[in-house]
């Protein structure tokens, strides 16, 4: 973390060496005066200056500021899916796998413990080895209300059962104001999945129901049915209402969505999952 600390610092201008000593710079001394503004230009780094680090810390960022914790192979999930849909694949043309993503992950998390914006805390599940990450104090104060999902107004509660696999299922939510293109984001992350295939929702809660009632990916090109590039308020959703969602019409993974409540929120980040449980079976 020493060395994350010093060469983020050096990169960003705020300490200089001389010899083998360190000092700050001019631009340094000014932020050590004004601690928020500091944590705010400290946080832009997390990526390091990389472009494909800079994605899978946004994707570490999103996660965490849900509020709970995370273990690393979560946030590497969940980077590895936002890789995914951002386009970047390898040689092949195949999207990086979460395994692939994890030294990417490590990296970000090791600059954004040095910067003081992320913690580690032993699992009660497991105390003696494993640790969970989490945002600090700092983190959650610029983090939290510097993300892009940031928005305020009612905000719509999911339970999201995975009907593939027993006991695997996870809480969600969703801006009402968000599309429904934002709850096919949030199931994406919650279950690890890679965006590369196409889905729909019925909002008759039967899977490949009524087809005046389907929602479907906005790249498909069939004019028929409604795209999902649609904010979620339009719809006349009511709690206790159903949802069905399918992804990927070959390997047809099906999720049941359950509305549980809508809530009004000053601000936030959304779309976010807040609960997993169970652990989702690999994708291929």
């Amino acid at each position: 973390m020493l060395e994350a600390l010093r060469e983020g610092l050096r990169r960003l201008g705020l300490v200089r060496r001389r010899g083998r000593r360190l000092f700050s710079t001019v631009r340094g001394r000014e932020l050590s005066q004004d601690p928020a503004t500091l944590l705010e230009v400290l946080a832009d780094d997390l990526g390091g200056g990389d472009e494909f680090t800079d994605v899978a810390a946004a994707a570490v960022v999103d996660s965490l500021a849900a509020g709970a914790h995370r273990s690393h192979d979560d946030l590497a999930v969940a980077a590895a899916a936002r890789a995914a849909r951002g386009g970047w694949h390898d040689e092949d043309g195949r999207p990086p796998t979460a395994r692939e993503i994890a030294w990417v992950v490590t990296e970000a998390l090791c600059r954004g413990e040095a910067y003081g914006l992320i913690e580690r805390h032993a699992d009660p599940a497991e105390p003696k080895w494993r640790r969970l990450v989490a945002l600090s104090g700092g983190g959650r104060h610029v983090l939290g209300a510097a993300s892009a999902g940031a928005i305020g107004g009612t905000v719509l509660i999911f339970d999201a059962e995975l009907q593939n696999a027993a006991g695997v299922s996870a809480r969600l939510a969703v801006g009402a104001e968000q599309h429904l293109t934002a709850l096919h984001d949030a199931i994406q992350d919650a279950f690890g999945w890679l965006d590369d295939h196409l889905y729909s929702f019925w909002l008759d809660g039967v899977f490949w129901g009524r087809k005046e009632l389907e929602f479907t990916s906005p790249i498909t090109p069939d004019h028929d049915v409604a795209t999902t590039d649609v904010p979620l308020a339009e719809l006349g959703l009511a709690p206790d209402m159903k949802i069905a969602y399918v992804f990927d019409f070959g390997d047809e993974w099906r999720v049941l969505l359950t509305l549980c409540e809508q809530i009004e929120l000053d601000g936030g980040t959304y779309p976010r999952v807040l609960e997993r449980e169970g652990n989702a079976p690999p994708q291929y």
